[in-house]
C-alpha cells in the first residue's frame, strides 16, 4: 500500500517545469545583484577587469544610487568574487533545458514526461555543455576552468534533477492537443518564451543590467502574456472532447512533436553553428535532415489521404518560402539584432501560415455521417 501511496501523492501533488524555470531566473538575476555589488565594493565599479577578456556588448552595470550605498556598507565583498561568470556557467543549461521542456510540454505533455523520464535528457545535456565548453575555450580567461568544471557538474545535475522532480509531475489532459487552437496558442507561449529567454540572455547572462530599465515593462508584459496563455491553453485541452475526425492538423501536430524530439539535442550546436563557429551550412544541413525526419515520422504516425499530403505539401512550401522572405526583412531592418530574433521572427510566421493553411484544409474535408441512433 505505501508503494501505492507515496507515487499517488506526488501525482496529486504534482511538479510544473514552469515553476523551476522561474526559480533558474531569479537566481540568475540574484547572482547580477551580487555582480554588480562586487565590482562596485572590490573594482570601484568598472568591470573592465573581466571585460577586457570578452567580445563587446557584455558589461552594461545597473547602478542605482541605493545599489552604490549597499556596497559601500557590504562587509566581506570578496566572498561575491563567484558572480564574475561561474555562477552562470552552472545556470545557463538548467535555464536552457527547462525552456526546452516547457515549450515541448505545452505541445504534447506525455511526451515531455517520456523526454524527461528517458535518456533524452542526459544526452542533451552532454551534448549541450560541450558545445558551451567549446565556447568557454575560444574565449579562453582566467575563468575558464573553474567554468568548464561548474558546467560539468551541471551537466551531471540538471537531467537528474529534472528526472526526479518529474516523476511527481501532475499529468495533464491530451485531448485536442492536435488541433488549430491549441497550435495557436502553442505558438504565441512558445514566441513569449523565446522573448523572455533573449530578455534574460541580454540583461542577465551577457551582465548587462544596465538594459534592464529598458525593456522592464516589455520583459513584464511577455512574461504576464506567457502565463496567461499557458494557463489559456491548458483550461482549453482540458475543456476539449477527444475523438475528433483526424484531418491536416494532427499531421501538423505530430510533425511538430517529433521536430522537437528529434531536435532537442542538436539544438545548441546548430545555434552556434549559425554565428560564433561561422559553419552556417552544417546548420542547415542538420536542419533539412531532422525536418525531413519528423515528416516521414509523422506521416507515418498520422497514416493520412495522398491528397491531403500533397495539400500539406504545398502549404509547407508556401510557409518555408515565407520564413525566408521573413528572414531577409528582419535582417535588412535590423542587421545588428541577434540571429534568433530574424530566425524566430521567420519560424513564427511560418507556424501560422501552416498552422492556418492546416486548418483549411480541415474545412474543405467533407463531413462524417452521425452515426445512426440504435434502435
Amino acid at each position: 500500500m505505501a508503494r501505492i501511496v507515496g507515487p499517488a501523492r506526488a501525482a496529486a501533488r504534482g511538479w510544473s517545469p514552469e515553476w523551476l524555470l522561474a526559480l533558474v531566473v531569479v537566481a540568475i538575476y540574484v547572482n547580477q545583484i551580487a555582480f554588480t555589488l562586487y565590482v562596485l565594493a572590490v573594482h570601484d565599479g568598472d568591470p573592465a577587469f573581466v571585460a577586457s577578456y570578452l567580445p563587446p556588448g557584455w558589461f552594461d552595470l545597473f547602478t542605482p544610487s541605493w545599489l552604490v550605498v549597499w556596497a559601500d556598507h557590504l562587509p566581506w565583498p570578496e566572498l561575491l568574487a563567484p558572480s564574475v561568470l561561474h555562477v552562470q556557467a552552472f545556470l545557463e543549461l538548467p535555464l536552457v533545458l527547462l525552456v526546452y521542456l516547457v515549450v515541448l510540454r505545452r505541445l504534447d505533455p506525455a511526451g515531455g514526461r517520456r523526454m524527461v523520464s528517458g535518456w533524452w535528457p542526459w544526452v542533451a545535456s552532454a551534448v549541450w555543455t560541450a558545445t558551451f565548453c567549446l565556447v568557454e575555450i575560444l574565449l579562453s580567461n582566467p575563468w575558464t576552468t573553474g567554468d568548464v568544471v561548474l558546467r560539468g557538474v551541471s551537466a551531471l545535475v540538471t537531467p537528474w534533477v529534472l528526472s526526479r522532480v518529474a516523476r511527481g509531475t501532475r499529468p495533464e489532459a491530451d485531448a485536442g492537443r492536435d488541433g488549430p487552437v491549441h497550435l495557436l496558442l502553442f505558438g504565441a507561449t512558445t514566441a513569449g518564451l523565446g522573448c523572455l529567454v533573449l530578455i534574460v540572455y541580454d540583461t542577465a547572462l551577457l551582465y548587462n543590467l544596465g538594459h534592464l530599465p529598458r525593456v522592464t515593462a516589455l520583459a513584464a508584459g511577455v512574461l504576464a502574456g506567457t502565463v496567461l496563455l499557458g494557463l489559456l491553453d491548458g483550461w482549453r485541452a482540458r475543456a476539449s472532447r477527444p475523438g475528433r475526425p483526424a484531418g491536416a492538423s494532427p499531421l501538423v501536430a505530430a510533425f511538430l512533436r517529433h521536430l522537437l524530439l528529434l531536435f532537442l539535442i542538436p539544438a545548441l550546436p546548430v545555434r552556434y553553428s549559425l554565428s560564433f563557429f561561422g559553419t552556417p551550412w552544417v546548420a542547415a544541413g542538420s536542419v533539412a535532415v531532422i525536418v525531413t525526419a519528423a515528416a516521414v515520422l509523422a506521416l507515418r504516425e498520422t497514416n493520412p489521404p495522398a491528397a491531403q499530403v500533397a495539400g500539406l505539401g504545398g502549404i509547407g512550401a508556401l510557409a518555408a518560402a515565407a520564413g525566408w522572405t521573413t528572414v531577409r526583412a528582419v535582417r535588412a531592418a535590423a542587421p545588428s539584432s541577434y540571429v534568433e530574433l530574424p530566425l524566430g521572427v521567420a519560424m513564427g510566421v511560418a507556424f501560422v501560415v501552416l498552422v492556418l493553411g492546416s486548418a483549411l484544409l480541415d474545412g474543405r474535408r467533407p463531413a462524417r455521417a452521425a452515426p445512426r441512433a440504435r434502435t
